[in-house]
C-alpha cells in the first residue's frame, strides 16, 4: 500500500477486529508501525456474523490481549495480535482517523513525533 490507510478484511465480508472493554476496534493496514506500550488486558475477536457462512477460524469470544501505544488514548487506538497470526497490528475505533496518529513519509508510515515524545 502506498500511503493509503483503511481497514483490512479478515475473510469474506468479515472485517479484522478486536473488542476491548465492550468497544469495537478495526484493524488498520499492516503497514503501520507497531509500538506496543503497556498491557491493557483482555480483549476478544468478535464473531463474524457473515450471513454467507462463517469466517475461517471464527470462534465466538476467542480471547487475545490488547496493548496501548505510548501517547495514544486506548479509547481510540490499541495494539493486538492479528487473529490467527503471531503478528501484531494497530486497531482503531471506527471514528478514529489513522492520520491523526501516523504520518506517511519517505515511503513508509511513522508514529507522529508528538505522540512519540518528540516535538
Amino acid at each position: 500500500m502506498t500511503g493509503g490507510v483503511d481497514a483490512r478484511a479478515a475473510a469474506a465480508s468479515c472485517v479484522a477486529a478486536v473488542e476491548y472493554r465492550g468497544r469495537l476496534y478495526v484493524e488498520w493496514t499492516d503497514d503501520l508501525p507497531v509500538m506496543k506500550g503497556r498491557l491493557l488486558g483482555n480483549a476478544i475477536y468478535p464473531p463474524c456474523n457473515d450471513t454467507g457462512g462463517s469466517c475461517v477460524g471464527e470462534v465466538p469470544g476467542q480471547p487475545t490481549q490488547a496493548w496501548a501505544i505510548r501517547g495514544v488514548d486506548p479509547d481510540r487506538v490499541v495494539i493486538a495480535r492479528q487473529q490467527g497470526f503471531d503478528k501484531f497490528a494497530v486497531f482503531g475505533r471506527l471514528h478514529a482517523n489513522p492520520r491523526d496518529y501516523f504520518r506517511f513519509a519517505d515511503g513508509t508510515w511513522h508514529l507522529r513525533d508528538r505522540l512519540a515524545g518528540g516535538r
